[in-house]
């Protein structure tokens, strides 16, 4: 039973492995174009002229600028997270359940602000954050019941 509960803990983490590793580099561009909007190196570009791009570099809030920054940065701790905690489960090591619950408050975080500002794409990544909320929840019950105590 135990190596069941290890297998299917193994295999989700696997997953979100991967999943956070797309977000993850998703997040990097995110920055990189955040960055480039504060810079204002986009004053070269043909078609936009100075007015647009002051209120294009101008909408980018020092708030906005940090939660991108911030989560890219916690996203890369969490997937660095996810490949080191598979490669212990592999051992039969157990593993903290701390960033698997990080992961599900980023993803509800990411679909509050969806339903906030509701797109037809909103829906897409809404469906995207509950099979992330699924694959952090499953090992976390299984954590709990591999506990001595559980």
């Amino acid at each position: 039973m135990n190596k069941n509960f290890f297998k299917s803990t193994k295999l989700c983490t696997l997953f979100l492995a991967i999943i956070l590793t797309i977000i993850s580099i998703s997040m990097i561009f995110s920055s990189f174009g955040m960055l480039v909007l504060q810079s204002g190196a986009l004053n070269n570009i043909e078609g936009v002229n100075q007015a647009e791009m002051n209120q294009i570099t101008q909408s980018v809030s020092f708030f906005d600028s940090f939660l991108v920054y911030f989560q890219t940065v916690l996203y890369l701790i969490l997937t660095v997270f996810m490949y080191i905690f598979n490669s212990k489960l592999k051992k039969g090591v157990l593993v903290s359940k701390v960033p698997y619950f990080i992961i599900i408050f980023l993803q509800v975080y990411g679909m509050v602000i969806s339903f906030l500002n509701y797109t037809s794409f909103a829906l897409i990544g809404i469906l995207f954050s509950i099979v992330i909320i699924l694959l952090a929840l499953f090992p976390i019950i299984n954590l709990f019941k591999l506990e001595p105590n559980g």
